[in-house]
């Protein structure tokens, strides 16, 4: 249905493991064919009104109901932390805010991005943040009023994750030599980087596996289940909208 992390952390004065958060990456085969086939549709005017105002909705609901407290079948307990890139090209400004483990605040100058609405169907919002180290923000996706009253420990651990992956997947943004100022514009064409030592294809994954893996769920999930997925959304569609 999804893949996030599951973090455990070392404590090496205590030598023991300590649970950490769950969430830090997502994917998601619904999502791909939402964002690779009918996103493209909406924006070359070929998807009808209906197709255009379910995005995100389907997979929105099958989200909330991984958690138990939405369904007896979910398989979660706590909410997650997503944790991604800042939108390309995007325009953010520092607030003037700070956190003593997220670090600066930064807020979007530009409307709502694609990815945030969508994320929104999901029960989500966003917050971006610039941890000390860190050389731009990061977009930390979680329920309303469920990030800064975090622990430290947890915090840490999705920033050390993630940071470290978005410096391999994105290094234009994250390892740049110049570290974002009070406005920060996240550009994939900056050349002005320190490349990873680990190569990540980042290519095939957009123009590639992207689209081959919203074609399986298509053809293996949505269409052979499309009558039961509309009874789920009929009986559980409410929770979109809490």
């Amino acid at each position: 249905m999804t893949e996030t992390l599951s973090c455990r952390i070392y404590d090496r004065v205590l030598d023991r493991w300590l649970l950490g958060p769950k969430g830090c990456n997502y994917s998601s085969y619904v999502r791909d064919y939402d964002f690779n086939i009918l996103l493209p549709r909406m924006r070359a005017g070929k998807a009808s009104a209906e197709e255009s105002a379910s995005l995100g909705k389907l997979h929105g609901l099958l989200f909330k109901l991984q958690f138990r407290k939405y369904h007896p079948a979910g398989v979660l307990d706590e909410p997650l932390v997503i944790v991604i890139s800042a939108a390309n090209k995007k325009t953010y400004y520092r607030s003037g805010t700070t956190h003593p483990v997220l670090g600066y605040q930064y807020l979007p100058v530009d409307s709502e991005s694609v990815t945030s609405k969508y994320f929104g169907r999901m029960g989500l919002e966003v917050s971006y943040f610039m941890p000390p180290g860190s050389r731009a923000p990061l977009a930390f996706y979680h329920e309303p009023g469920n990030l800064l009253g975090r622990s430290r420990i947890c915090l840490s651990a999705l920033i050390a994750v993630m940071d470290t992956f978005e410096s391999i997947y994105r290094p234009e943004i994250y390892s740049a030599r110049l570290p974002a100022e009070d406005v920060f514009i996240a550009d994939l064409s900056n050349t002005n980087f320190d490349p990873p030592l680990t190569i990540y294809d980042r290519l095939e994954r957009d123009t590639t596996l992207g689209r081959q893996q919203a074609d399986l769920v298509y053809t293996g999930f949505l269409l052979p289940n499309a009558a039961a997925l509309r009874r789920l959304m009929a009986d559980y569609g409410y929770l979109l909208f809490d």
